[in-house]
């Protein structure tokens, strides 16, 4: 038996956009989609993560001309393009969801993080006391049954 390498696996998960059903992102060929956009982009972009955790893709223009970014732009996504600050909606998406962008001659940058919808330090903060009183109230149980057991 001989085995055949890989340059990547394909993704757990596609968005489906535009209301598009699994079905037919398949028969459009979604994980083909994937391989050409995100996996073998032609693009030569540097790719980096910026101190808040946010993809920073850069690369340089040799003209103006429009450009398939190799990611994947979601609703919630927080984008800056060239400093100008960006909404899902006010960018041009392919049909899997990658950026298309108008390049500028020169350095461009694109910056995209994700906001949850709930914040998660909050949410760290409720699983904290809850841990701390899981922890104080097995504590109390045991003295207690100490204290109940001695007393007999």
């Amino acid at each position: 038996m001989r085995l055949k390498l890989s340059k990547s696996r394909p993704p757990d998960y596609l968005p489906l956009l535009n209301d598009m059903t699994q079905e037919e992102l398949d028969e459009q060929g979604g994980y083909q989609m994937y391989d050409e956009q995100i996996v073998n982009n032609s693009l030569d972009v540097s790719k980096t993560i910026d101190e808040k955790n946010r993809l920073v893709l850069t690369w340089k223009g040799r003209e103006n001309q429009e450009n398939i970014l190799p990611t994947i732009v979601y609703t919630g996504s927080q984008i800056n393009f060239n400093g100008k600050n960006l909404t899902s909606n006010q960018l041009q998406k392919t049909t899997l969801g990658a950026p298309i962008v108008q390049s500028k001659k020169g350095v461009n940058k694109f910056t995209i993080g994700y906001k949850p919808l709930v914040n998660i330090k909050l949410l760290m903060s409720i699983k904290f006391v809850t841990i701390v009183s899981l922890f104080i109230f097995a504590f109390a149980k045991i003295i207690n049954n100490f204290i109940y057991f001695k007393q007999k």
